[in-house]
C-alpha cells in the first residue's frame, strides 16, 4: 500500500503526476498534480484505511498507532474527511468505475488512484533515503546518484529503437529524462511512447516498487482512454518536520543545482540563473492527527485495543 508517514529529511527528485479527467471529488485546475494530492490524500488514506481494517468506529487510525503511545497515536473521523465529497457509497461509486483510478488496479478498493508520484531514486522510494539521494549541500551528488534511473529511460528509449521518435516528441536533452517532463500536459502520443518505455523499465525489475506500476498503470489507462497525464518534475530537496526547501534548479527543463548565478545548464543548455530556493510547508501526516486530544486517552486506548484485536495481534 502507498505510504502514510509524513517526508522527513533528504528528498530525491521525483515526477509528481495526474490524470487529468472530470471528476465530481476534484476540481481540474492549472497545477493538477499538486491540487490532486491536496484534495483528495484524504480519500485516499481512508480507503486504504477501510481495505486494510484499521477503520473503527468511524475513525481511520493511522497504521503505525498500534506500536506507539497514547500521546502519540493519530487518526481522524471519516466523517469530517467524507462530508465534502458525500457519503461512502457515492465515493466509493465514483472511483471503482473512473477509467482514470489506476490504484484500482492492484489495489482494489483503494479510492483517488488518479495521482502519484515516482521517485526518481534507484529503489523509487521516499524512505530508506541516503544523503546523497537529496543532499541540500551536494546537489551535484544527487544528480549522479539519481543517474541510474534516470538514464534507464535513455536505455530504454535505444532498446526500443524509439529514439528518433522521442526527439521529435520531447524537447532534447541530455539525458532525455529532463526533457520528457517539460511540458506540463503530456499528449497522446507523448503518453503512448512512454507508455512503451515503462512497460520495458518495469520489466526489469523482479519486484518494482508499487509507485512504479501506479505510473505505469496511469500511462496505460491515459493510452487507452485518451486521456492527459499532467507531470511535474520535483528537484531533490529537504524537510525538516516543519519546511520542505526545495533547491535551485534550471526553470526549463529543473535540473538542480548548487549555484544561484548565471550559469550554462548541462541538460537542457539553457544560459541563465536558475530559480530561487523555494520553501514550502509541509503538510505533514493530514488527514491524521493526535487522537489523544481529540477523543480523550481513554477513547485512544480503547480504539487501539479495537485495532489489535481486530488484526489479530
Amino acid at each position: 500500500m502507498k505510504r502514510s508517514v509524513a517526508i522527513l529529511g533528504h528528498t530525491p527528485q521525483f515526477v509528481r503526476w495526474a490524470i487529468r479527467k472530470a471528476c465530481p471529488l476534484r476540481e481540474l485546475s492549472e497545477k493538477l498534480a499538486d491540487d490532486s494530492f491536496r484534495q483528495l490524500r484524504g480519500l485516499r488514506a481512508l480507503s486504504v484505511g477501510r481495505v486494510e481494517g484499521r477503520v473503527i468506529k468511524g475513525v481511520c487510525i493511522h497504521p503505525s498507532a498500534s506500536l506507539e503511545s497514547i500521546d502519540e497515536a493519530r487518526g481522524f473521523f471519516a466523517s469530517e474527511v467524507l462530508e465534502a465529497h458525500g457519503d461512502e457509497h457515492y465515493v466509493d461509486g465514483c472511483c471503482r468505475r473512473c477509467p482514470a483510478n489506476a490504484m484500482e488496479h492492484f489495489a482494489p478498493g483503494v479510492w483517488a488512484g488518479c495521482y502519484g508520484w515516482l521517485p526518481a531514486n534507484n529503489e523509487f522510494r521516499f524512505d530508506g533515503m541516503t544523503e546523497a539521494d537529496g543532499n541540500s549541500e551536494g546537489v551535484e551528488d544527487a544528480n549522479a546518484n539519481n543517474s541510474s534511473f534516470v538514464r534507464m529511460v535513455d536505455w530504454a528509449i535505444d532498446r526500443l529503437g524509439l529514439a528518433p521518435e522521442a526527439d521529435q516528441l520531447f524537447q532534447v536533452t541530455a539525458p532525455r529524462w529532463y526533457g520528457i517532463w517539460q511540458n506540463s500536459s503530456l499528449s497522446p502520443a507523448q503518453v503512448s511512447l512512454l507508455r512503451k518505455v515503462f512497460d520495458r523499465i518495469v520489466g526489469q525489475f523482479p519486484s518494482p516498487s508499487d509507485d512504479l506500476v501506479h505510473f505505469q498503470i496511469a500511462l496505460k489507462l491515459c493510452d487507452e482512454n485518451q486521456l492527459a497525464l499532467d507531470c511535474e518534475l520535483i528537484p531533490p530537496g529537504f524537510s525538516d518536520g516543519r519546511t520542505w526547501t526545495i533547491q535551485h534548479c534550471c526553470p526549463d527543463c529543473s535540473l538542480a543545482s548548487t549555484e544561484a548565478g548565471e550559469q550554462t545548464c548541462s541538460a537542457c543548455g539553457r544560459l541563465g540563473s536558475p530559480l530561487e530556493v523555494r520553501r514550502n510547508k509541509v503538510l505533514g501526516l493530514r488527514p491524521y492527527v493526535f487522537l489523544k486530544g481529540v477523543i480523550g486517552e481513554r477513547g485512544t486506548a480503547e480504539l487501539i485495543a479495537n485495532l489489535k484485536h481486530d488484526c489479530g495481534d
